[in-house]
């Protein structure tokens, strides 16, 4: 999914809002939770891709989130 939502950011594809997503590929889950975190406290809408071993790494950020009660959408890859 997220190569695929990579793709269509570079194809300039708009989403159902009229806006073309921004793709931005963290270094480190830690990093990429923490910048979901930033982002909806500013109002924007953002998600992220992460497999069950980055889960692990995010979870200090997920009770923060949690706690704020801040809605958003993560994405978690299962390997069978």
């Amino acid at each position: 999914m997220a190569e695929q939502a990579d793709a269509w950011s570079g194809d300039r594809r708009k989403n159902i809002w009229g806006d073309v997503p921004r793709v931005v590929e963290m270094q480190s889950e830690g990093g990429a939770i923490a910048t979901v975190h930033g982002a909806l406290q500013t109002g924007a809408l953002s998600t992220s891709f992460t497999s069950s071993q980055g889960l692990l790494l995010m979870i200090p950020t997920l009770y923060k989130l949690a706690g704020e009660l801040t809605p958003f959408v993560l994405h978690v890859a299962a390997v069978p």
